[in-house]
């Protein structure tokens, strides 16, 4: 259900695409033009968003190969291992340490051969084994499930989005032709695109992001063999998330890699990319794994 939901927001979204390419041939005179340029874009900015997110986002959390002479990271590694392995992945993914100081943990790559999986140094000193275990669980239910593909996807037709919305409000704001010809109605849209994308863009993230937030937390408790690691886990972001500030939010990237962290403090966000950690906990606890 959680493709099929992610398939039909998909659609829905590549649909305003296309509708910003027309609205852009309007502004140009020449529909056609307009929904060509939008596919255009979107057939470069998809594949550019996935050859260069791995590397971008290793360099926004200055992320650094696991060194095994260290004892942490080598157990972190063992677990990874291990993991991967109940996940039924075809090989492990390495492991990357940012020294950043609030715990948390993503995993980037578009499949399984290419995923990695990143943990604060933060994440290494707060957390024992066991509740370790858990959020790598939840990480590789990321991998297995495709979401950082999807991701991927979304982030290239948001971009794509934009730079068209950028498009129209130019070419109608900047013709006085144009201008006297929609009577302002076009420039009056124009103006309000690029709001209207960012917003959609957002709900867009959000909507995908929640409900797979879930599957990962359910993932990690398949993979474990219990839900207390994932679940203990979870209670132990809620608490360091009450002390958290914008520049701790700042060093883990930002609202741009919100929703690639096992969780992500809100600050008053109407849009956040995760479900309620309390939500998640309470699903946790009442979970049954069966043997």
């Amino acid at each position: 259900m959680n493709n099929v939901r992610s398939a039909l927001l998909l659609l829905a979204f590549a649909a305003v695409v296309v509708f910003l390419g027309v609205v852009l041939g309007r502004a140009l005179g020449n529909v056609e033009m307009g929904v060509g340029i939008a596919l255009i874009l979107v057939a470069v900015m998809v594949p550019i968003q996935i050859f260069t997110a791995n590397a971008a986002i290793k360099k926004l959390t200055r992320g650094r190969p696991a060194n095994p002479n260290v004892t942490k990271e080598r157990h972190c590694q063992e677990i990874i291992a291990k993991l991967a392995n109940n996940a039924g992945l075809p090989c492990v993914p390495p492991l990357y340490v940012s020294n950043t100081r609030s715990p948390n943990a993503f995993a980037s790559g578009l499949s399984p051969k290419s995923a990695f999986v990143c943990v604060t140094q933060g994440l290494l000193d707060t957390m024992n084994e066991h509740e370790i275990a858990g959020v790598i669980g939840h990480e590789l239910g990321h991998v297995k499930h495709g979401d950082i593909k999807l991701n991927t996807l979304v982030a290239g037709l948001i971009s794509s989005a934009l730079l068209l919305s950028m498009g129209v409000y130019y070419v109608s704001g900047g013709s006085h032709r144009q201008r006297s010809k929609s009577g302002g109605g076009l420039v009056l849209l124009a103006l309000l695109l690029q709001p209207l994308v960012s917003l959609v863009g957002q709900l867009l993230q959000m909507a995908i992001s929640r409900k797979r937030e879930y599957a990962a937390d359910a993932f990690a408790a398949k993979v474990n063999g219990q839900s207390d690691g994932i679940a203990d886990a979870l209670e132990v972001l809620q608490n360091c998330e009450k002390g958290m500030t914008r520049k701790d939010a700042q060093e883990l990237g930002g609202s741009t890699l919100a929703s690639m962290y096992i969780s992500f403090p809100r600050f008053g966000s109407l849009f956040a990319t995760h479900p309620p950690l309390a939500e998640r906990i309470r699903r946790l606890r009442a979970m049954t794994i069966d043997s």
